[in-house]
């Protein structure tokens, strides 16, 4: 790991390149966006983990409450023995600072670099605020890392003092539940922050190979720090650090005699073949568990239930938008015609989404000799969507439709009850596809017949 961070960190070391004569200039000209920029994102990502905390604080305090006076039914001792000790949480009172955050560290350099920039005179007030709000957020993070540290360390504490209890169990699932939900909204605020915008990408792309910003990451960068770039002039100071065959004879001497296949003469290469293969799973291991809990710190974070993945997501980040079309023969009433539907779905679950949209009915014409667009008609529709496994989905909605300009003894509106079945592919990483087959269970009551079966394509993003 020690020789990854070493790698990263000499991408810091100062490099002599020519640049171009008017990066001072667009700088500039991007500067005051960039600045508001970051005061608005750093500024509201402030406020919700400030919320947030206090939510999270407040709530198990609330679940304490409830053990409490569950317990205080059940043996009044054992209550006043466990909650009487406990302390509220206090800001400031846990050990250690935040992690380290790559966004706040760019947007601190790159605004170090823009206050010593002579022309920043006029957006001086604008970058002081933004300084003074990036510091802010910083400290925040850091309030975070000691709620989570208190969370954990209260969820251990009562799991061990009141686990033995059967009635309390269902209190404690409510309980951890609530300490994981806080860990993923916090996870997914720092994501939002990552997400750098246009303008973001633009001035740190022209700053980011000036030798005045490798200078600045040199003497401030969190990540230069561990290798002491500060005083070195760039240089990464080694000292303290275990060289590659001191590792290797460590190993050996630890874990030769120990090592599955150690024993047959290899020596100190196969201890560290057999301790390469154990990293590797292990490695393998991390990274799913990575994947599947995002945000963790450490094993007293895992979840003893199964999460609900959308519970941490905002309502207007569980909107799936979409767009389907479908065509109908033409009849003795009513030419051929294509049906354009737009839709906006809920996604209730990971694997359901539920919603409403419309149609419009485009008229095509009689024939090939014969096509005319015209009106034709337009409708509503409800629609649910559930994973039956891996891309197949059952797909089922009521839907109304209304055709326009109807003959006598036509219907001019029918209803339509459908179920089926859809398989979804993707096609980028915000755009999905989809083919829909669709039963209508109500074919037979319309006038004239409509077609039993629909097949539809669409989009969704």
């Amino acid at each position: 790991m020690l020789v990854y961070i070493y790698a990263i960190c000499l991408t810091f070391s100062p490099v002599q390149s020519i640049q171009p004569k008017d990066t001072a200039a667009k700088v500039e000209q991007y500067s005051q966006q960039y600045i508001q920029q970051v005061n608005k994102k750093v500024s509201r990502t402030t406020k919700q983990l400030e919320r947030a905390n206090a939510r999270a604080i407040a709530e198990l305090e609330q679940y304490e409450n409830a053990l409490n006076k569950r317990l205080s039914k059940i043996d009044s001792m054992a209550a006043k023995r466990v909650f009487d000790p406990l302390n509220k949480f206090k800001p400031g009172a846990g050990k250690g600072g935040g992690k380290y955050d790559s966004y706040v560290d760019t947007v601190s350099s790159v605004l170090g670099m823009l206050g010593k920039d002579g022309n920043i005179g006029k957006y001086k007030d604008q970058l002081t605020k933004a300084v003074g709000n990036v510091d802010e957020l910083q400290s925040k993070f850091e309030e975070v890392q000691q709620v989570r540290q208190f969370i954990a360390q209260r969820k251990q504490y009562l799991q061990s003092q009141l686990g033995q209890y059967t009635d309390l169990k269902k209190y404690l699932s409510k309980y951890n539940q609530a300490a994981y939900s806080y860990v993923q909204q916090v996870q997914e605020y720092k994501d939002i922050l990552q997400d750098r915008k246009k303008i973001e990408k633009k001035v740190v792309e022209l700053v980011k190979n000036s030798k005045q910003f490798k200078e600045l990451i040199q003497q401030n960068s969190l990540i230069a720090s561990l290798f002491n770039f500060q005083n070195t002039g760039g240089t990464a100071s080694l000292e303290g650090l275990q060289t590659r065959s001191q590792v290797e004879q460590l190993i050996q001497q630890r874990l030769g005699g120990a090592m599955p296949g150690a024993g047959g003469g290899g020596g100190s290469n196969d201890a560290t073949a057999a301790l390469r293969d154990q990293m590797s799973s292990a490695r393998e291991r991390m990274e799913t568990l990575r994947n599947q809990f995002p945000g963790l710190d450490n094993a007293a974070e895992m979840p003893n239930f199964k999460p609900n993945e959308m519970k941490q997501k905002r309502f207007l980040q569980r909107l799936e938008y979409g767009t389907n079309m479908q065509f109908q023969k033409n009849n003795q009433y009513f030419p051929a015609s294509g049906d354009v539907g737009l839709q906006v779905g809920y996604k209730f679950s990971k694997n359901g989404t539920i919603g409403v949209g419309g149609v419009y009915k485009l008229g095509l014409g009689s024939g090939w000799n014969n096509i005319q667009f015209t009106s034709a008609g337009a409708g509503l529709r409800s629609y649910m969507d559930y994973k039956l496994k891996g891309t197949f989905f059952v797909n089922g909605g009521f839907e109304r439709t209304y055709n326009f300009n109807s003959p006598e003894k036509v219907q001019s509106a029918f209803n339509s009850a459908l179920l089926g079945v859809s398989k979804k592919y993707k096609i980028n990483n915000k755009l999905k596809g989809n083919i829909i087959i669709l039963y209508d269970f109500l074919h037979n009551q319309h006038y004239p017949a409509t077609q039993p079966v629909q097949f539809r394509v669409g989009y969704n993003m």
